[in-house]
């Protein structure tokens, strides 16, 4: 039996793929762009690209007005998705100004060497767009990045999850008594306080985030080909600064690095387990006692009528969701009585288990564009000399958090050892890993 299907969880990533796509390609424009240090000629292709990709006929942020209609009709939330295109068409604006200071760029590469007034002002009018879509000064806020609360729709997996509670009739026949709903239940940031029109403006992402990688892009682009001192401190450090700042302040929100219960990235796990208790759990629910957040029996033993039906195995739902998006990767992890023991303190299985949630998270991280918003701010932070961000991007692995993470230790020798580690996840069931091509990166990918 596999876990219930989260149609609202579907459509909300269907809805936001697109976004995050733009996001991959724009912070790969300025991740080439950054790294350029030729003539024009060697990155006038990728001009080229952006000027085409930023026209108006070929509108990139139309395709994510397109797949936001399409995928919140599923939701039977059309006026909200017109709602939030209408609040981020009012708010965009300012991109025109520099896109016509990048139309223009050929010629300017072309011609004669332009004087310090005719370089400032050229790069004023791509400062537009930045200042638009950045911190305002005044507030210290972030407008353009917010949008109505009532207007999103959010992660639930309410009524999906729902757990049998047996007990005896009038007649001792075990029948099901009850039902409890063991979901996690909607997962939203906390609804802000009302502003001085009333309104309720929560943190929100959507068409912002490439809009304004792409008035990065043009920024950087127009920067590096006009002004020889641009990533000088005479030049535009300043605001190459501000910019990864800000694109800081932002991949720190969503990834919720405060910790801060209910926004932006959150787990999505019942906690430290055995399955000990999970028997536990499901068999003693006609008392009524606590529940597990996520966990469900795989199916129930009815064979006995003289005693009460008894769980086949377990499904635990498990992942990542980012609260402000409703973006996730949420799997179910089975544990079947007939392969691995009904009761038992065996923790291999959980150290498993947290290897595959740890994939969830990453791929949670990965999919709202972070792990491309980490690699910008880099390359912002190495065009100016400043130190970038320490440690490894999350999207990647690392044989180090895979042990710390696991809980494997070292042997006798004093050493951790690969094949440990290799061993629990091949080995540590339920079975969920190829064994046709043994490697590290397919062992950490289930095949399902």
């Amino acid at each position: 039996m596999a876990g219930p299907n989260n149609n609202t969880a579907n459509a909300l990533n269907d809805s936001f793929d697109i976004n995050s796509q733009f996001v991959n390609e724009f912070g790969s424009w300025i991740g080439t762009i950054a790294d350029w240090a030729g003539a024009f000629a060697g990155i006038s292709g990728l001009v080229g690209t952006i000027i085409g990709l930023l026209s108006p006929s070929s509108d990139p942020l139309k395709p994510i007005e397109d797949e936001i209609k399409a995928q919140f009709a599923l939701l039977d939330a059309v006026v909200k998705a017109q709602n939030i295109i209408d609040r981020w068409n009012s708010t965009n604006t300012e991109l025109a100004d520099a896109e016509d200071v990048l139309e223009a760029l050929p010629t300017l590469a072309s011609g004669p060497p332009l004087d310090s007034f005719q370089i400032a002002n050229q790069l004023e009018l791509c400062t537009h767009p930045l200042n638009a879509l950045g911190v305002d000064l005044a507030t210290g806020g972030m407008p353009a990045w917010t949008a109505a609360y009532l207007d999103q729709v959010y992660w639930t997996d309410s009524g999906l999850y729902i757990l049998d509670v047996w007990n005896q009739d009038e007649n001792n026949n075990w029948v099901i008594w009850d039902t409890i709903d063991t979901g996690y239940g909607l997962q939203a940031p906390p609804q802000p306080p009302k502003g001085p029109q009333g309104e309720e403006l929560v943190f929100h992402y959507r068409f912002v985030f490439p809009t304004y990688l792409s008035a990065v892009a043009i920024f950087t682009v127009v920067g590096k080909t006009i002004d020889p001192q641009f990533t000088e401190a005479t030049g535009y450090a300043s605001t190459i600064r501000d910019i990864a700042s800000l694109l800081s302040s932002v991949h720190d929100k969503i990834f919720n690095v405060q910790n801060t219960p209910s926004e932006g990235m959150i787990e999505l796990s019942p906690g430290p387990w055995t399955t000990a208790a999970f028997w536990n759990f499901l068999t003693q629910q006609f008392q009524g006692g606590p529940y597990i957040k996520g966990v469900i029996a795989l199916a129930w033993d009815t064979s006995n009528t003289a005693s009460e039906p008894l769980p086949m195995g377990a499904i635990i739902e498990y992942g990542a969701v980012e609260t402000f998006s409703g973006y996730s990767a949420v799997g179910n992890y089975t544990l079947d009585y007939s392969v691995v023991p009904s009761y038992s303190d065996d923790t291999s299985l959980y150290q498993k288990f947290q290897l595959r949630l740890l994939a969830k998270k990453k791929a949670v991280y990965a999919g709202v564009g972070l792990a491309t918003a980490w690699n910008t701010i880099n390359k912002l932070k190495t065009m100016v000399g400043d130190p970038v961000l320490s440690g490894l991007n999350f999207a990647d692995w690392s044989f180090r958090e895979l042990f710390q993470v696991s809980g494997i230790g070292p042997q006798n020798d004093g050493s951790l050892h690969l094949g440990d580690l290799a061993n629990l996840l091949l080995n540590t069931p339920p079975s969920d890993t190829a064994s046709n091509i043994l490697s590290f990166r397919n062992l950490l990918t289930p095949v399902s």
